[in-house]
């Protein structure tokens, strides 16, 4: 087990490694190149050549790895090296952040705050108590200005054990009320947080869009004000907003996200390239549950510029994409969100998205309904997903085989269907079991779409509304609306027959 767990812990620091270097822009690379080509000036630099494999080699594993760089199997040297390289990247990727051109000024303001707090605290460890104290008060007001209140409680708390020297035999109450404060602020950043992460919201299934604001969870917004902590009111908002969402209230989150998003370039604590994504992604989220799709694609692109590449978030951003481009058929488009999500390695993240799945109805959006049988037969990463993925599946696989007019087939499929959904309890929900009437009597009717939809006229305006029992969504697992699809089917009546 030991030598498993071991063999485990090799993989995962070369898959970092290959992120990392993903992750640097071309000057990155140059430099980190040039740095070992002067530092170790020989010729077995072996730092840099597991570099320059690492970026050459693509799939690269262990045992291809260190083959080339050492001509034979070196497991225990390969090992150590992989760690040198990895703190090298580390080391780099902090240090260059302090002067990188993409970080915001809130950023660079951390990056500053942080390092002058590490350098005060060295010099009055040392007894150069005026110049160290003098750093910690600036760490203080950098922390104070942009609110950063866990480092103001390390500045302060410094501050408060040299109070003789800092400010006086007195100071001792202005400090514990400083750090008091900030512990205060910091608690309702925290509080605010663990809401949106743990989605604890009251959700309610309203027939209108309307918002009752007495009906609002009282722990949602926390009590957090602007004037009180500006980054505890920022995601107390983010969780009015996601409780709007989930709660079908879209135009009143449309209008809270807009003056959100108006908040953050006017307060310099909230500037910052983490929460204009954050307000990007829940501004394209809403303009997709409000049908207006072109307007989802802008804030969609920008959010996913400004998540961290690879990361959940990042993810996230790249589906919304896809969906914004997919709803406004803008078909190529959303064939290049698919290609670029496939090419970049996302393997390592806990939730996949169907990629497959995606191009299928892609393929059955263009026509090509061979093709998108095809993908649904072959496609094996829906396994790795939420299940309602492989209910989506499924239920495009039912309308592409009746677009083929592989009727028996049919007869199977819709059968399977039924089992499938017993099974998975937890998706049994009004819209499917109605979607799935309506299926079964197109069956009993030989097929005929009139006839069909004449009998179901009532469900389909059930699953064609925005009523909250049959709600679709346009992000969901239901990749063609089911309702207006069969609707499509039925030629139009000539008026003047």
């Amino acid at each position: 087990m030991r030598v498993a767990a071991a063999q485990t812990i090799i993989c995962s620091i070369l898959e970092t490694l290959i992120h990392l270097i993903k992750c640097l822009k071309p000057n990155e690379i140059q430099f980190i190149k040039d740095f070992y080509k002067t530092k170790y000036n020989r010729t077995d630099n072996k730092r840099l050549r597991l570099f320059e494999i690492i970026l050459k080699y693509q799939p690269l594993d262990n045992q291809k790895a260190c083959r080339l760089l050492y001509k034979g199997d070196r497991p225990s040297a390969f090992c150590h090296l992989k760690k040198k390289l990895h703190e090298d990247l580390l080391n780099f990727i902090l240090l260059n952040s302090q002067t990188g051109h993409d970080a915001t000024y809130q950023q660079n303001e951390e990056i500053l705050c942080r390092k002058t707090l590490l350098q005060g605290k060295i010099l009055v460890s040392r007894g150069i108590y005026d110049q160290g104290i003098e750093l910690l008060k600036k760490a203080g007001k950098i922390a104070e200005r942009f609110e950063f209140p866990d480092l103001k409680l390390a500045a302060f708390d410094i501050l408060r054990g040299y109070r003789n020297y800092a400010k006086g035999l007195n100071s001792r109450k202005y400090y514990n009320d400083q750090m008091d404060k900030a512990l205060h602020n910091f608690e309702k950043i925290l509080k605010a947080r663990e809401i949106k992460f743990s989605g604890q919201f009251s959700i309610r299934h309203p027939s209108t869009d309307e918002l009752n604001t007495n009906s609002a969870h009282p722990d949602i917004s926390n009590g957090c004000v602007l004037s009180d902590s500006k980054r505890a009111y920022f995601w107390s908002q983010m969780n009015v907003i996601n409780h709007c969402i989930q709660n079908r209230f879209f135009r009143e989150a449309k209008i809270k996200v807009n003056q959100l998003a108006g908040l953050l370039t006017t307060e310099p604590a909230l500037d910052c390239s983490s929460y204009h994504a954050e307000v990007y992604q829940l501004q394209a989220r809403v303009n997709m549950y409000l049908s207006q799709y072109t307007a989802a694609i802008l804030p969609a692109r920008k959010s996913l510029e400004l998540f961290g590449d690879g990361t959940y978030e990042h993810l996230q951003a790249i589906t919304i994409l896809f969906f914004a481009y997919y709803r406004s058929q803008y078909f190529q488009h959303a064939e290049e969100i698919i290609t670029f999500a496939q090419h970049n390695n996302y393997n390592q993240l806990r939730l996949t998205q169907p990629w497959g799945l995606m191009k299928a109805a892609l393929k059955f959006s263009y026509g090509n309904h061979l093709e998108a049988g095809k993908i649904l037969n072959q496609d094996k990463d829906i396994k790795d997903c939420d299940k309602s993925w492989a209910i989506g599946q499924r239920l495009l696989e039912l309308l592409n085989i009746l677009e083929l007019k592989d009727y028996d087939w049919f007869e199977y499929k819709i059968e399977s269907f039924r089992k499938k959904l017993a099974v998975l309890k937890a998706l049994q929900c009004q819209r499917l079991s109605t979607i799935y009437e309506i299926l079964k009597t197109l069956r009993h009717t030989s097929f005929n779409f009139e006839e069909t939809v004449n009998i179901h006229r009532k469900n389909l305006s059930l699953i064609n509304s925005t009523d909250a029992a049959c709600y679709w969504d346009p992000m969901g697992y239901e990749m063609v609306h089911v309702g207006r699809w069969m609707e499509k089917k039925v030629p139009a009546q000539n008026p003047h027959q």
